[in-house]
């Protein structure tokens, strides 16, 4: 059983200090504090300021004893800080937590934390009990956050107007799950339909697209889709799509990716228009086109032959001034039989109506029958042809004499003051080679990109003053294409260009030695 003398003894520092040791460490609490501990009076006038005032507010407290605090408060505080000082010293509060602003002794201001307990009726203390916290780097950076949160407010505004006045169709995607963030308009204008934001990849197949063989479009295909999955970017791909409302339409799509600092996909961005209507438009001009180069090759294929009469008549009676005009004749009907035909040839691309006829043929053999046509009618140039004897391939003979044809034409024309171009036939790993070199004028490799476009011309004052369409290289272009075969330039500017085309080879495919001729 416990004795009086084992009771437990009461630890609290009221028991075990003295006052005097008591009062003591309350001095040294607040006198040490980071937090400002005032008295006031029940006008606001300072009783007591802790040493923590100079480090918040940089004056001593010597300084401040008898000021009242209103005077430091700023001019846009001053109102609520006398109301809160009346409601106090009115007894009809008893305690106080608020955010002022106070000046600072070199003249700036601080945000302080203000928490004031009202004691004024307490004879044994009678005044106001206040303490200040600088929470001055926290509001700043609270107002730096509200401006931004404005700004972006602002700037997604912004974009919103600008995104409902396009005439594309916008949509906005995060990564990697698809969900729609964002679209306008023009998404449901030209789908006749509206999107549900909560839809993801693995949906994109509800939206009825075709690829240009009829097959359709699987979720993962879409543009938007492979941009946000895969971080690829895709311009102007065509797609047929169902609309709505049942009918069919073409649309140009474009998507891209949206990194972040780290360069991780965090959305995707997709852009389309209905090209509905200029697909109509450019068909039926196709169709024209493809109907007037028909119908012009039957007169100007009957004018030729009646130029080669004429000329064989003269040449039996030795009229040689008419023969040279139907010399001249004959070759002004030869480049408008090129145009109508590379025109034609042209419209059959745009309407997918260029079939190529494959057969087994020798490279060389078709080569060397262009360039001694060519040479034919060019007394300015000789045409030198260099590499292998025999090269045997697969492929449509016609189209690829048509390539060379264009080559070697434009080699002829950008090489004017030249007396040689040189055509070499080659091979390297599993493709033929054909490589077309002359010495004249150049290109600027700032034109490599877009010299094989359709209609484009290297906008330069020396070339624009050689005749031309813009469609040869094109055309030659889409005919490699079409062979599974590759062609580019290399070229220096002033230096002359090589213009070069590669097709694949067959297995047991003929290669004789290598030889040069000159076509004179």
């Amino acid at each position: 059983m416990m004795s009086i003398q084992d009771k437990p003894q009461d630890s609290s520092p009221e028991h075990n200090s003295s006052p005097t040791q008591w009062e003591a460490r309350l001095h040294a609490l607040i006198e040490h504090s980071h937090e400002v501990s005032l008295l006031l009076d029940d006008q606001g006038t300072i009783l007591y300021a802790s040493p923590a005032l100079t480090h918040v507010l940089g004056y001593l407290p010597k300084e401040v004893s008898g000021q009242t605090m209103l005077s430091w408060v700023h001019s846009l505080d001053q109102s609520e800080a006398s109301e809160s000082l009346a409601s106090l010293q009115a007894h009809t509060r008893q305690e106080l937590f608020t955010t002022q602003r106070y000046l600072h002794k070199d003249g700036s201001w601080r945000w302080l934390e203000l928490h004031v307990v009202n004691k004024l009726a307490d004879p044994q203390v009678a005044a106001l009990i206040c303490s200040l916290r600088d929470i001055t780097t926290l509001k700043e950076a609270e107002i730096k956050q509200q401006h931004l949160v404005k700004e972006s407010d602002l700037a997604h505004t912004h974009l919103l107007t600008v995104l409902q006045q396009m005439p594309a169709g916008v949509m906005i995607a995060e990564s990697p799950s698809g969900k729609l963030l964002l679209s306008n308009d023009q998404v449901r204008q030209i789908w006749r339909h509206s999107f549900p934001e909560s839809n993801e990849v693995d949906k994109y197949d509800h939206y009825k697209g075709f690829h240009s063989d009829g097959t359709p479009y699987a979720g993962h295909e879409w543009p938007l889709a492979r941009s946000i999955r895969q971080g690829e970017s895709v311009r102007e791909e065509e797609i047929t799509f169902l609309r709505g409302d049942g009918t069919r339409g073409i649309m140009s799509v474009s998507s891209a990716p949206i990194l972040n600092t780290q360069n991780e996909i965090i959305a995707g961005v997709v852009v389309f228009i209905d090209i509905s209507e200029r697909k109509r438009l450019e068909q039926l001009k196709d169709n024209f086109i493809s109907m007037v180069s028909h119908e012009l090759k039957t007169p100007v294929t009957s004018i030729k032959g009646y130029t080669q009469l004429l000329q064989k008549h003269f040449q039996r009676s030795d009229e040689k001034q008419s023969l040279h005009f139907l010399a001249k004749m004959n070759y002004q009907l030869d480049k408008l039989t090129d145009l109508i035909n590379e025109i034609l040839s042209i419209s059959q691309l745009d309407l997918g109506m260029l079939n190529l006829r494959p057969q087994v043929f020798d490279l060389v053999e078709a080569v060397r029958e262009e360039l001694e046509s060519q040479q034919a009618t060019t007394a300015t140039h000789k045409l030198q042809l260099k590499g292998v004897e025999k090269l045997t391939i697969t492929g449509d003979r016609e189209r690829i004499g048509q390539v060379i044809h264009h080559l070697v034409s434009n080699a002829i024309k950008y090489s004017p003051g030249r007396k040689q171009v040189c055509i070499e036939i080659c091979y390297s790993d599993q493709a033929a080679l054909i490589h077309i070199q002359d010495y004249g004028i150049g290109i600027d490799s700032e034109h490599f990109s877009r010299i094989f476009e359709r209609f484009y011309r290297v906008d330069e004052p020396l070339e624009q003053t050689f005749p031309g369409l813009g469609i040869g290289l094109y055309l030659a272009h889409e005919i490699i294409q079409r062979h599974q075969g590759h062609i580019w330039v290399e070229s220096q500017k002033g230096e002359g260009s090589t213009f070069s085309f590669s097709l694949p080879l067959q297995p047991h495919t003929t290669i004789a030695k290598e030889t040069s001729h000159d076509n004179h």
